[in-house]
């Protein structure tokens, strides 16, 4: 495990618990984590692309047919989806 793994980590579960709970007042809302691993290039050394893996967890909710997700970034790109997605 790399070194600020473990805080990353602890601070991914707080901000899917903060969706979680930001959503809990609507009815007939289904809601799914959604984890997985992106590889991002970090730095670029002797010729040689360097990756390193990081880890997302965001919040796809579901209603009324249609697919969103909620989360927490930087990027506000990434933040919100917003409800219109027939499929995930």
């Amino acid at each position: 495990m790399r070194r600020g793994d473990f805080s990353r980590n602890v601070r991914m579960l707080e901000d899917f618990s903060r969706c979680s709970y930001f959503t809990q007042q609507f009815e007939r809302v289904d809601r799914y984590p959604v984890i997985f691993d992106t590889r991002v290039l970090d730095h670029y050394y002797k010729y040689v692309n360097i990756f390193i893996k990081v880890r997302h967890i965001v919040l796809v909710v579901h209603c009324a047919g249609k697919y969103g997700a909620l989360g927490f970034s930087r990027k506000t790109d990434l933040m919100y989806k917003p409800l219109t997605y027939n499929v995930i």
